[in-house]
């Protein structure tokens, strides 16, 4: 297979994906990974991947190469973790595919050990509802994703962390602690956490819980970026990259700037109602999901673990879905969350033999049939044609010296 993987690396992650127990399955996952990071050509100059890649061709020009914690410190970064990455990587090249390698190579490393859970959790044969399911499962954080490789990453870290604490290897709370440091945003995910120690005894009153769901998913449908944004303007935060941040997230105007209908093309706007009904659909089918599982709570062969795991997916969620509201890409969220429901479901799938997955799966699939979409459509936007059928040597030998000619700064 790592043969096949030379010659032809697409066709041997796909065989890979046939059961990634196996070590050299791993490899691969892995290898594929970094490689999609190594192939990526930064057209897409508004991704976050794009902009760091830029940035890091003249790293040594705006910030101190041997001091990671420099951009923190001073107020240009809310995140610490692209910066070690850059520090360590642009010691030995200025080369932005190299460098994104090295970072899809960590994505691809975390990506592996959550999905592999869901390999180890399955406990039924691997037939084609399970294919179909870790599809839904893959395409939740997917290769695509890198695009936004600080915050998956980080959201990556956290599921794993969060998975390992609650199943008993307590060390895996400084993972927890860690991933706001890949990206701002998941310090709203540390909270969540924090949410969980302090109410995972409400899942005992099942009424109570019904109309939490049901609340949350209502106040997703309403602008709350303006009431929390009235609350962040008293506070004095000194990190200026942390404030700018902060505030991003919460526009209370974000709705009112989407341009007019009149000034965008007829596919813009397509593109839009297709995006914001499937989103939509998205976090729906989240709040259903919840439901059905809560109501089978009582019937279901589970350990008191898995238990306290599904407390965590089902406050996670709760929240994830209610800080839509506060700003559209906080959507980002939802993805997390069902990464969560999902493993929960693989691990209920081993150990319940009448639990019949396919009166899930058809649910599951639709409300996640827009990240499917956005990966089979976006993949091959994002990177060189040669990745799909070239051999390694060449994709490598392609990016050596390679500058990103546009720029940003």
């Amino acid at each position: 297979m790592l043969l096949i993987f030379i010659f032809f690396p697409f066709l041997a992650f796909l065989f890979c994906l046939k059961d990634l127990r196996k070590r050299q399955n791993a490899l691969i996952f892995i290898a594929f990974y970094a490689l999609f990071g190594y192939a990526n050509h930064f057209g897409l100059a508004t991704a976050d991947i794009s902009r760091i890649a830029y940035i890091f061709q003249f790293y040594d020009r705006y910030f101190d190469p041997n001091n990671f914690l420099d951009p923190f410190l001073r107020g240009y970064s809310a995140d610490v973790y692209k910066n070690i990455i850059m520090s360590i990587v642009w010691h030995f090249t200025d080369n932005p595919k190299v460098f994104c390698a090295v970072m899809a190579l960590v994505y691809g490393i975390l990506s592996y050990a959550v999905y592999v859970k869901v390999y180890e959790l399955w406990g039924r044969k691997y037939d084609k509802f399970f294919y179909i399911y870790i599809l839904i499962c893959l395409s939740n954080i997917s290769l695509v994703h890198l695009t936004g490789l600080r915050f998956f990453t980080g959201a990556l870290l956290y599921i794993l962390s969060v998975y390992n604490f609650i199943m008993g290897d307590k060390k895996w709370i400084i993972g927890i602690f860690l991933a706001p440091f890949c990206h701002f945003a998941l310090w709203v995910a540390l909270f969540g956490f924090v949410i969980y120690l302090l109410g995972r005894t409400l899942l005992a009153r099942k009424h109570l819980c019904r109309i939490l769901v049901l609340t949350c998913l209502a106040f997703s449908f309403v602008n709350l970026g303006g009431i929390s944004k009235k609350y962040l303007n008293q506070m004095d935060v000194e990190n200026q990259a942390v404030n700018i941040k902060a505030r991003a997230y919460m526009k209370e105007d974000e709705y009112l700037r989407r341009s007019s209908a009149s000034e965008q093309s007829a596919y813009r706007q397509a593109n839009q109602m297709f995006t914001s009904f499937f989103e939509i659909v998205c976090r729906v089918g989240l709040a259903i999901v919840l439901l059905k599982l809560l109501s089978k709570q009582n019937k279901l062969v589970q350990s008191s673990k898995m238990r306290k795991f599904f407390a965590f997916c089902f406050l996670f969620s709760c929240m994830s879905i209610l800080a839509v509201g506060i700003n559209a890409e906080i959507k980002r969220f939802i993805c997390v969350s069902w990464c969560f429901v999902l493993l929960y479901i693989a691990y209920i799938c081993g150990c319940n033999l009448k639990f019949n997955i396919k009166r899930y799966e058809g649910l599951i699939l639709c409300s996640n049939f827009y990240w499917i979409c956005y990966l089979f459509i976006n993949a091959p936007r994002l990177v060189d044609v040669s990745l799909w059928f070239l051999p390694v040597p060449y994709i490598i030998l392609d990016g050596i010296g390679y500058r990103i000619a546009w720029g940003l700064i």
